[in-house]
């Protein structure tokens, strides 16, 4: 019986490049991504790199090719077209269905860099993101000392949308991470200058080409957000310790201490309220039973981890009622960055206890943790929270626009942080904040 043709490789295909499923005889040419240095260092963001051996590296590919799929992450190894030289890898990661949007991420080889392919690779992910996944927007971060992927992202037309300050540990230091989005209406109707239009998925035939010449898109500033914070007419000290006690979860009003299982009640009263939740949260609201609340929140008191995720309930200290919570995510510890979330109840609101929680959260996370940046990401109307954050000593850094969706339409995250810096200078010179 005659050999029967081999099937088409499925793929997609776009300019010169084909995005298909890894293999395992793709392993020796990732291979030479992960022992190159300099490349890991751009691209580990929640664990420090380490080298690895080439029979090590194959056994984790190996393993991680039998993981069933992961509908939050859609990973590609890039070829030429005709699938017979591996550039690298692209892929799509942390996909939130419900506020649809996806990160970008890609790498190649030392080998393939310098000659235009990443404008190919991020115009391929686009199309599959925007027309296959529908997703509403993409986003894309690079260190400023990667000229290149930042080269990459300014060229295909990503638009500028953030500068992180202090954000990445590269080559022994810190250094600034640039925050790039797309969003699908952007992509389909790019306007003059823009990306060619979409094509078709699959097969060669009929694939036009991604334009590879076509002149650099202009990349627009940083949109200022909307509803500025208010300005404070008196803002608080500096120093916010209270004078007789050396706790450093003790503010001037507020009091931090850990989660205790009778908390759960006040707990699931307070933040499945709809408004709140949609003020704090980036998944849906569900009408959850207060009994499984009661228990997922007990089990969680036991599954988290401590030294990445700490969670606190917050006390206002007049009263001794429990008015809310504080979550701390040190999710990228070799960069010493965190996360900050507070929830405060509707009846703690308008008091300014959301700036004493804000610099009694920091002083753990500097004093305790030894951390460089705080970050905090709320939704551009909540100025409440924003105007909070900048009495605290945080600075607004950019938008991701059009990041979560809430009240039935898309709405725009700010993004801000304060560093190590800023606030010890302030609390030495006694100025607001900190």
């Amino acid at each position: 019986m005659p050999d029967q043709p081999a099937p088409p490789v499925p793929g997609l295909l776009g300019g010169r490049v084909l995005l298909r499923a890894p293999r395992a005889e793709d392993s020796d040419a990732l291979y030479e991504i992960t022992r190159d240095a300099s490349t890991m260092m751009m691209l580990m963001s929640s664990r420090a790199w380490i080298p690895d051996s080439p029979d090590g590296f194959l056994a984790r590919h190996i393993a991680r090719l039998r993981e069933p799929a992961d509908a939050a992450d859609a990973w590609f190894v890039v070829a030429d077209r005709d699938d017979t030289v591996v550039y690298g890898q692209a892929d799509l990661w942390g996909i939130d269905s419900h506020n649809r949007y996806g990160n970008i991420g890609l790498s190649l080889t030392p080998r393939w860099r310098g000659r235009g392919l990443g404008r190919d690779i991020v115009e391929v992910l686009c199309r599959y993101a925007f027309t296959i996944r529908g997703l509403h927007r993409l986003q894309y971060e690079a260190s400023t000392p990667n000229t290149a992927s930042v080269r990459t992202a300014e060229r295909i037309g990503l638009r500028r949308e953030a500068l992180l300050r202090s954000y990445e540990w590269t080559y022994g230091k810190l250094s600034d991470s640039v925050v790039f989005g797309r969003l699908a209406h952007e992509w389909h109707d790019p306007g003059p200058g823009g990306p060619g239009e979409p094509t078709a998925l699959g097969a060669a035939e009929g694939v036009a080409p991604t334009p590879t010449t076509a002149p650099p898109v202009a990349v627009a500033p940083t949109p200022a957000p909307v509803d500025p914070a208010p300005v404070d007419p008196a803002p608080v000290a500096a120093d916010d310790r209270a004078a007789d006690d050396p706790d450093p979860l003790v503010g001037r009003s507020v009091r931090l201490r850990a989660v205790r299982p009778e908390d759960a009640r006040a707990i699931w009263m307070g933040a499945h309220d709809l408004t709140t939740w949609q003020l704090v949260q980036e998944t849906p609201w569900l009408p959850v039973p207060y009994s499984r609340a009661e228990r997922q929140a007990v089990e969680a008191l036991d599954d988290l981890p401590p030294a990445r995720e700490v969670s606190f309930a917050v006390e206002e200290i007049a009263t001794g009622e429990l008015v809310g919570t504080a979550y701390v995510n040190i999710f990228r510890a070799p960069h010493r960055t965190a996360s900050i979330g507070v929830t405060l109840w509707p009846v703690a609101r308008g008091r300014g206890l959301g700036t004493d929680v804000l610099r009694v959260v920091c002083r753990y996370l500097f004093e305790v943790r030894a951390m460089f940046r705080a970050d905090i990401e709320t939704l551009a109307t909540n100025t409440a929270l924003r105007g909070a954050a900048r009495r605290a000593g945080f600075v607004e850094e950019g938008v991701r626009r059009e990041h979560a969706w809430v009240d039935g339409a898309f709405a725009d995250i700010v993004v801000a942080g304060l560093l190590f810096p800023d606030w010890t200078a302030a609390r030495a010179s006694g100025r607001p904040g900190a």
